[in-house]
Order: C-alpha cells, then sequence, then structure tokens
C-alpha cells in the first residue's frame, strides 16, 4: 500500500489545495493510505471532517509526516525553511508531484531535490498535447489565469468594463486565449498575435485581431510588437505578455528601447515571468515602473478562486498519479508523459534543463524508478508517528 500525504499550503496567500475530498476518496479506492495535513482544505472550503470523511488519517503540521511517505502532493513549494525540513525526511525512493518551479532564476531547490536523489514531477514539464490535456494541470489553471489578470486590470484602473480600451496578447496559448475572451466579452478592442494560425478564425469570429509572430528571428519578433506599441495611431492601455513554450524560457518580445519609447501610459501583465518574462526589465513576482510603462509580475491568479481552482487541479492530480499506480498502464504512452514531467530522479536532474543530465540516461533511470515505485510496498516500513485530529 503506498502512502500519499496531502501537504497544507504554506506560499503566502495560497488558497488551494492539491487534493479534495472526492479525489481522496478516489485515491484510497486505488488502494492508498491518505494523510492530510490538518487545515490544508480549510482556505478552500474543505474542512478535516470532510477528509475524515472520506477516508484520510489528518495529521500535523510536522515535517515529520514525510517519514515513510511515498508521494508527497502539493500545489506550490512550501515556503523554503518548511522545504528544507521537509527534504530531510523523505526517503530516496519518495516522490514529489506540484508546481516545482524548474525555470525561475534561483534554482537551489532543484539541487537539493537532486543530491537527496529525490523523484519530483513538475506541471511546468509536462508535454502539452491532446493525450496530456485531461490530466495538465497548467491548462485549467491557465485559463483562471487569462481571465484574471484582465479583471486585475479592471481594479487597477477602477473601471467596470473595456470600452474604449485596446488590449494587446502576446501568445495566444491557454493562458493567452482566455485573456482574449475575457477582453473581448467585456467590450475591449483587442488583438492577438501568436506565432500558430490555429486561433486566428477564432479570434476573428470573437472580433478580434490577429497578428501572426513571424519565425524568423528573435529580432524579427521584437520588430513585430515594436510596431505594435509604438504605433501612436492606436495605443495600447493593457498588454498582457502570456508567450512561451512549455518547460522553455519565455521569449523576449518587449525590448528595453520599447519602453522608452512610449508615449502614453501602458500596463503590462507579464504571466511568463516565472520562465524570464516577455518584457525587458520585469522583476519576478514585483511590479516596476520604467517610463510610461507599468510592468506587473503577479503570479498565482488561480489561488484567488479556491473554489474554481482547487477541484480542478485536484482532478488533474488525480488523473496523473492514477498513471503512476497502476500496474496495467506501465507502457501507456500516458505514462511515458507523466515521466516526461520527472525534473530530478535518482540523483539526475532532467536534460530539458541547462546543466541537466544525459537525454538517454535520465529517462532510463525514471523508467526504472516508476519500475520499483509499483513494485514496492513500504507497509512495513511505515510506523504512525503523528498525532490524529
Amino acid at each position: 500500500m503506498k502512502t500519499i500525504l496531502v501537504l497544507h499550503e504554506t506560499r503566502e496567500g495560497e488558497t488551494r489545495v492539491a487534493a479534495t475530498p472526492t479525489t481522496v476518496a478516489a485515491l484510497i479506492r486505488l488502494g492508498c493510505r491518505v494523510l492530510v495535513q490538518a487545515g490544508a482544505g480549510q482556505r478552500s472550503g474543505f474542512s478535516d471532517w470532510d477528509y475524515r470523511f472520506a477516508g484520510a488519517t489528518i495529521v500535523r503540521h510536522s515535517p515529520v509526516e514525510c517519514r515513510g511517505v511515498d508521494l508527497v502532493l502539493l500545489v506550490k513549494r512550501p515556503r523554503k525553511e518548511i522545504e528544507d525540513a521537509l527534504l530531510e525526511y523523505l526517503s530516496p525512493d519518495a516522490a514529489i508531484l506540484g508546481f516545482l518551479d524548474p525555470q525561475i532564476p534561483c534554482r537551489d531547490h532543484l539541487l537539493k531535490y537532486q543530491s537527496r536523489r529525490l523523484t519530483t514531477f513538475s506541471w511546468e514539464l509536462l508535454p502539452e498535447n491532446s493525450i496530456t490535456a485531461p490530466f495538465d494541470a497548467l491548462i485549467p489553471m491557465s485559463q483562471i489565469s487569462g481571465k484574471a489578470v484582465i479583471k486585475a486590470f479592471m481594479q487597477n484602473a477602477s473601471i467596470r468594463d473595456l470600452k474604449g480600451k485596446r488590449v494587446l496578447v502576446l501568445g495566444l496559448g491557454s493562458v493567452g486565449l482566455a485573456a482574449v475572451q475575457e477582453a473581448a466579452q467585456l467590450g475591449g478592442e483587442v488583438v492577438g498575435i501568436s506565432s500558430s494560425q490555429k486561433n486566428q478564425a477564432l479570434l476573428e469570429k470573437m472580433g478580434c485581431r490577429f497578428f501572426q509572430m513571424p519565425m524568423t528571428s528573435p529580432e524579427a519578433q521584437q520588430s513585430k510588437v515594436r510596431s505594435l506599441l509604438l504605433d501612436a495611431q492606436a495605443p495600447f492601455d493593457l498588454v498582457v505578455c502570456a508567450a512561451r513554450r512549455r518547460g522553455q524560457p519565455a521569449p523576449l518580445l518587449i525590448a528595453a528601447d520599447v519602453l522608452e519609447q512610449l508615449t502614453q501610459e501602458v500596463e503590462i501583465h507579464d504571466l511568463t515571468a516565472s520562465s524570464g518574462g516577455n518584457c525587458a526589465g520585469n522583476k519576478f513576482g514585483e511590479t516596476v515602473t520604467i517610463e510610461k510603462a507599468k510592468i506587473l509580475n503577479i503570479t498565482g491568479y488561480p489561488k484567488l478562486y479556491p473554489e474554481q481552482s482547487t477541484p480542478l487541479y485536484a482532478d488533474c492530480v488525480l488523473e496523473f498519479v492514477s498513471y503512476l499506480f497502476e500496474p496495467n498502464r506501465q507502457v501507456d504512452c500516458e505514462v511515458e508523459y507523466c515521466l516526461q514531467s520527472c525534473l530530478t530522479t535518482q540523483g539526475l536532474l532532467t536534460p530539458t534543463l541547462s546543466g541537466g543530465d544525459d537525454k538517454n540516461s535520465f529517462l532510463a533511470q525514471s523508467r526504472k524508478w516508476h519500475q520499483r515505485f509499483q513494485a514496492t510496498n513500504n507497509e512495513d516500513l511505515f510506523s504512525m508517528t503523528s498525532s490524529v485530529y
């Protein structure tokens, strides 16, 4: 029997939780023992009693609860001091699943995962395609973020709708497309730009304009964005930066000289800041002002809507975990995609990051970990040391 620990989130303002009572019950039906830290679901509307009724054991907020655990479920990485303490109690055979920030500038936590020989799965690295869509947590969280960024701009501007406002959206993935739809519904004049034409018809149907991003060079892309932003006849009030490919650094699309030449105040929301950012001068997690541009790098919009985001996130977690646990899915392509989201395993770091290990060796080790994970029964190793509420 595998033991799963659902963490109480500790990042500032985080309201989500990685499992709901419904998904806890489903995990138990898979043959797992589920531990939930006390109060983990409170900010999402779930009491400890709800989890206990679903079959979970409620445990303390203590790093010792990680001892003997096979899988830790979380939304965002804990605060540094808590994360360091948790890692001390996890065995090398344990795994972690959540948003693990593989692309942020400071990656000390990755080296800690690596040195502890932990296997970690990061949603940011999960391949994006039709097969992974049913369990890809980034999609629903991105859609919530895309809508929320429009609401944030309206709140900042103290307006009820976007009539008379021009909005530029860079990138038309899940985030960008959601932002376009929300802005269009609120009456904004919306322009979307993307290297792919797959959403062109949808934008035009909503009455929005579409521009295709040139693929020839980064300079050509910056030139295209420059021409839009410096058009004095049609200035933008809001720019939403959402252009990036999964697992890769975000392309720089708004150069520093563009910010210096702006003739009208503009609010730029860079939702790609954790991957480097589309806008020059951005600072991860901060708001900065450069000439007439106010650049916001606010992260975690889904945490503002826990009643909506938590069930969607927990459903994706359940689906992902089921592929790891069920023996009859060892050769499914879904399992292979899950393993491609692996960040560290057996002391190796994913080759998709600079300084990562050999691709063939890494994939081979992640597959070996999965085979051993499915075969190992740790029931004899687990001892309940926690206080039960």
